[in-house]
């Protein structure tokens, strides 16, 4: 139908057992699929700080729009997680993560079989 896919992954590595389907966008041979995500769902809630992947051509549009929208992302922002990123394993963070939350859900869980 030559339209663009834009395909959400902010939540994507956020589950609690099995694994991930693959994205739309690694099926994606025409380049019509933009792929945004954010660190704020899987590093730390406060950071406003996201990526996307997209063809050339539609990346270098994006960027002049992001430019018209705001003056610019935040560079100790975006140092700090980089400095993270190259000192730790980001998969690692996210699978921990999950299993927090997997542990949380199960006494939500255990409790309301109890009480409910």
């Amino acid at each position: 139908y030559n339209v663009v896919i834009l395909e959400d992954g902010t939540y994507r590595d956020l589950h609690y057992s099995g694994q991930n389907l693959p994205t739309i966008k690694s099926l994606d041979s025409e380049g019509r699929v933009i792929y945004v995500s954010s660190f704020s769902k899987i590093l730390a809630p406060g950071l406003r700080l996201g990526w996307l992947t997209a063809e050339d051509k539609l990346f270098k549009a994006l960027i002049g729009l992001k430019s018209g929208a705001d003056i610019e992302s935040s560079n100790l922002t975006m140092s700090i997680v980089n400095t993270y990123l190259d000192d730790n394993s980001l998969e690692n963070h996210i699978a921990l993560i999950c299993n927090c939350y997997r542990q949380k859900k199960d006494a939500m869980l255990s409790a309301m079989r109890k009480n409910m």
